[in-house]
């Protein structure tokens, strides 16, 4: 890894990266056919580039950062099960992901923070043919969605014996696929959550009380398609809230 920064003042930080890394290559060992096994997979190994920004305004108050990336993978190890046969990992010859990643947050007071994310992806298999199987070459890379991003209110005041605790946070993706075939089984939909807490610490910092939620829209949302013999879907939690206590000894 080279890194190069470069600081125009003490509220900036300019940088750029090169990485070179790699994931060892192996055997399919989790079934018991002796052609799968002896099929294999290559080493996946990965070239990636970076270029950004890390800024502090009024007096490190609203913090702005920017980064640009792109990676580009050789032999990309990718697990797919073939049509009444058995699951392997198989090399994707060539891969490319770049995208861009924006973060922001802002002390609005002393009690009151605001911070958002955005992300901005395009990945994609440029040579992935299965040995005697299916040409994926053009699709998009799976679990990797074109967008995402989050916003979130956090709020943190003492009073008196304690502190009063409190946050507000919703993130969205876009929907990707789950499956290199990119077949419409293995399109996970665009889903968003809403998370909610309130709390209060006692002035000791040993004790603290959180009453809590998560997905408070009730949102349905699928993690996981399949198609192994028959279409299976996995759904994320639907609404859950609770009351947590913590003790710090």
């Amino acid at each position: 890894r080279i890194t190069l920064s470069y600081f125009p003042n003490d509220d900036v930080t300019l940088f750029a990266s090169r990485t070179e890394g790699f994931t060892a290559g192996g055997f399919n060992t989790e079934t018991n056919n002796i052609t799968a096994i002896e099929l294999g997979f290559k080493p996946e190994t990965i070239i990636a580039y970076e270029l950004g920004a890390k800024t502090s305004w009024q007096d490190g108050r609203l913090i702005a950062n920017v980064t640009l990336f792109d990676q580009e993978y050789k032999d990309k190890q990718e697990g797919y099960l073939l049509p009444g046969s058995f699951f392997s990992i198989f090399n994707a010859a060539k891969a490319t992901m770049k995208g861009a990643e924006f973060e922001f947050s802002w002390l609005a007071t002393d009690a009151l923070s605001l911070s958002a994310t955005y992300s901005k992806l395009d990945a994609e298999y440029d040579e992935f043919i299965i040995p005697g199987g299916a040409d994926f070459s053009g699709n998009k890379l799976q679990t990797a969605p074109e967008g995402s991003f989050s916003l979130a209110i956090d709020y943190e005041n003492e009073v008196a014996g304690g502190t009063v605790l409190g946050g507000l946070s919703y993130t969205w993706q876009d929907e990707y696929f789950t499956g290199a075939s990119n077949v419409p089984e293995f399109l996970i939909d665009s889903y968003g959550l809403l998370n909610a807490r309130i709390g209060y610490a006692w002035s000791d910092e040993k004790w603290r009380v959180m009453l809590w939620g998560r997905n408070l829209s009730d949102e349905d949302f699928v993690r996981i398609r399949g198609t192994s013999g028959a279409i299976a879907e996995y759904y994320g939690p639907p609404r859950t809230y609770g009351i947590s206590l913590t003790y710090v000894h």
